[in-house]
């Protein structure tokens, strides 16, 4: 028996439920596929399957992307997320740096005030 290449391998998920659908309901009531092995009914529920599960995934896939999205903003009660503590640092280097100029000028001053040498270096 001669084999037929499907090309599966490029397929979407979705694709790939489609064309199982589209070959059930082709082979479904036709004479030259009276007993097809395995049967459609098996098929029709391994799609029903695979539908349910790529679903679960999306599900899945979307609540985590929403939650790091959402670990990222500030939330509601004024907490700060993620972004909120990375301004909030970029700000404090800002003013210390407008204040005491870059890190080795920061660095001379605190050795200027006496702080012990494991602090500066």
């Amino acid at each position: 028996m001669a084999r037929i290449r499907l090309n599966l391998k490029n397929l979407s998920i979705n694709d790939k439920i489609a064309k199982g659908r589209q070959i059930v309901t082709a082979m479904t009531n036709n004479a030259s596929f009276p007993n097809p092995n395995p049967p459609l009914t098996e098929v029709n529920t391994l799609l029903d399957e695979l539908t349910q599960a790529f679903a679960l995934v999306q599900a899945a896939k979307s609540e985590v992307t929403t939650r790091v999205v959402m670990s990222w903003l500030p939330t509601s009660t004024g907490t700060s997320g993620l972004i909120g503590s990375v301004r909030t640092s970029e700000r404090r280097y800002a003013s210390v740096t407008k204040t005491f100029g870059t890190s080795s000028t920061l660095v001379a001053t605190l050795k200027e005030i006496g702080l012990p040498s494991e602090i500066t270096n």
